[in-house]
Order: C-alpha cells, then structure tokens, then sequence
C-alpha cells in the first residue's frame, strides 16, 4: 500500500480534481475507500474550506468564522487522522532501526500542505499571476514532494518514523 503512495501521484491526483471545478463534492469521488479515499477528502474539504473563506471574506471584507468554515475544517483534521492511521497501519510491519530519526511532521500534515498548495498554484494561474509567483509555488510543493518521498521511503526501510498525538479538548473545555 505504502510502496504506490509518492508525492508525484497525490500532486497529480490534487490537479485532476481540481480541473472537475464544476463538479459537487459528491461527484469527485474517485476513491471509497482506504488511504486515497481520505486523501481525497483531505482535498476536497480543502477545497470548499477555500471558498467558504472568500465567500466569509467578501461578505464581510474580513475573515470571519463561521460555521461552514468550522465544519470543513473539522472533517480536513478528521480525513488528516485516517490519512495518519492508514499509513502507521501500513508501517506497522516495519522494524525500526537503531538511530531511526522522528519526524516533527505527519504524512498528512504533508499530503494537506501539498493540497493547499496546488490550490494556490491553481488559482495563481486562473489568476493570472506573475511567471515568477508560479514558478515559486511550484517549486515549493515539488521541495514538499521530495520531503514526503524521501520520509516515507526511510519510513519503509526503518530509518524513520513520526507518531501522532492526538489534539483532544478537556472536559472543561467543552463545557466552555
């Protein structure tokens, strides 16, 4: 499972479902189940986060939460978790070595990183922007991409490793 997963088919899979602009999130799906399938939703709540923004930024000239925004931000933190279960499942079998290093970063802090990035890179060329801004955002997730290759490649081999702590509200909290 994890040997397919590389950063070059996540950024092509992030620019296909952004040509389907058309489409409700409903139509996306191409996955239904395991790590891609919480990839895509990664993506998709992304994308609709996006735009609940800048319908809340135009609405009011300020960002200004609201529940939408909340709302996809949640299942974009719930979709991160999967995405981190699927792949510590999928490492499992692997014998850490001595001297493995830890990551600070999450697989799927990265994959979410490289999702926003190809909507800033997506609306930087409906936008028009400069060649130069392009080509920073660009080399931007192809740095990001490398990252995530290089890490889940000594990840497969024992070489590293991240673990994932869990950001739960305390109970008095809640009652906040």
């Amino acid at each position: 499972m994890l040997e397919d997963l590389n950063a070059l088919a996540i950024m092509a899979f992030h620019d296909r479902q952004l040509a389907n602009t058309g489409l409700p999130v409903s139509d996306w799906a191409e996955h239904t189940r395991g790590i891609w399938h919480w990839i895509e939703l990664d993506h998709a709540h992304n994308r609709l986060l996006w735009a609940a923004q800048r319908k809340a930024e135009c609405a009011s000239g300020l960002t200004q939460p609201n529940d939408a925004v909340d709302d996809y931000r949640e299942k974009r933190r719930n979709a991160q978790e999967a995405i981190d279960d699927c792949v510590l499942a999928g490492l499992r079998h692997v014998a850490l070595r001595p001297g493995a290093r830890v990551s600070s970063e999450t697989v799927s802090s990265l994959i979410d990183r490289l999702s926003r990035l190809s909507l800033r890179i997506h609306r930087a060329r409906e936008n028009r922007c400069g060649e130069e801004e392009l080509a920073r955002l660009t080399a931007q997730r192809a740095e990001l991409g490398a990252h995530l290759d290089g890490f889940l490649r000594e990840a497969l081999k024992g070489r590293a490793y991240y673990k994932v702590y869990r950001d739960r509200p305390l109970p008095d909290e809640l009652a906040a």
